[in-house]
């Protein structure tokens, strides 16, 4: 708990793997946490860290296996070649390879993109995936939850499994504080980074002019919860960045955004590799453009 007042902080603050805390402050308009350094935050750099440690996204993953039954739309129970180390509340990543062609059913294809699979890593031409947690482990049979959404999963796509050796923390939240990230311009990142959390959340904050992000959910989130919140500007608002988000849903599966004001932000919600998430009674004003209309115009064209 943190009293009324302003603190200036000259880094982060990181959860560093610890499960089942709230950091709260007196209300939104009362505590202020003011930040001129970020939190490296495993590569995420974060003014406020949800983090187990393990950084996926510069350590890659430990284990990986064949996914070799239970496809159907819904299921959950999934049969993998090999369970080494799969423990009971571990975050586990299911993927396939990308569709080269219309199938008639869901097309999921990013062959051309300049970023195939960016939140896959090291896994090139798999960008579809979802993001499941293990809640039993029989054999070489994974019960998971949610179960699967896609109609598409297949065993002409080689569908894999991955996960890694540490487990997410769980039950963290963020209460009641405005975090000011105006004094920190150096690096990108998130007010507040979500990096491999579960069943986690911030709730009653205001959040002012990040670098990039207010809120970025980083690798490996289930069942967070974003709430009742006000998300303020960014320094690259109405600029020439392309780095101007609101929630920056990077992966994960299963969060709920509801009831947040999103004011003066170019890109208030962006969805990436997310699957299942619910955004709800969220209030947008002030949407401001990245580049100016005749600037937009030639990107849109690719003559600039």
């Amino acid at each position: 708990y943190l009293n009324a007042g302003t603190y200036n902080l000259s880094t982060g603050v990181n959860f560093s793997n610890t499960s089942n805390v709230t950091l709260r402050g007196a209300g939104a308009n009362q505590t202020i946490l003011k930040f001129t350094a970020y939190d490296g935050c495993g590569g995420a750099f974060a003014g406020i860290c949800l983090n187990n440690g393990h950084n996926e996204y510069n350590a890659g993953y430990d284990y990986s296996a064949n996914w070799t039954a239970g496809y159907a739309q819904g299921a959950t129970q999934i049969t993998l070649d090999n369970t080494t180390n799969v423990q009971v509340g571990e975050l586990m990543f299911i993927d396939q390879l990308e569709d080269t062609a219309d199938t008639g059913d869901v097309y999921q294809g990013q062959q051309t993109w300049s970023c195939v699979s960016c939140a896959n890593p090291g896994r090139a031409n798999r960008g579809q995936f979802q993001t499941v947690e293990v809640t039993a482990v029989s054999g070489n049979v994974v019960t998971i939850t949610p179960g699967l959404y896609w109609p598409n999963w297949r065993s002409s796509q080689s569908p894999q499994a991955w996960w890694s050796a540490g487990l997410p923390i769980s039950g963290d939240g963020v209460e009641d504080m405005t975090l000011d990230g105006g004094g920190q311009s150096s690096t990108g990142g998130g007010l507040v980074v979500f990096y491999n959390a579960i069943n986690s959340w911030v709730k009653g904050i205001r959040t002012i002019t990040p670098k990039d992000s207010h809120i970025k959910m980083w690798y490996g989130n289930l069942f967070d919860t974003i709430r009742d919140s006000y998300f303020y500007g960014t320094q690259a608002h109405g600029g020439s960045s392309t780095q101007s988000y609101g929630y920056d849903g990077y992966t994960g599966s299963a969060d709920l955004v509801e009831n947040n004001i999103f004011d003066s932000i170019s890109t208030p919600i962006q969805m990436e590799d997310q699957q299942g998430t619910v955004l709800a009674y969220n209030y947008i004003p002030n949407t401001l453009n990245l580049c100016s209309p005749t600037a937009c115009f030639d990107w849109l064209l690719g003559t600039s």
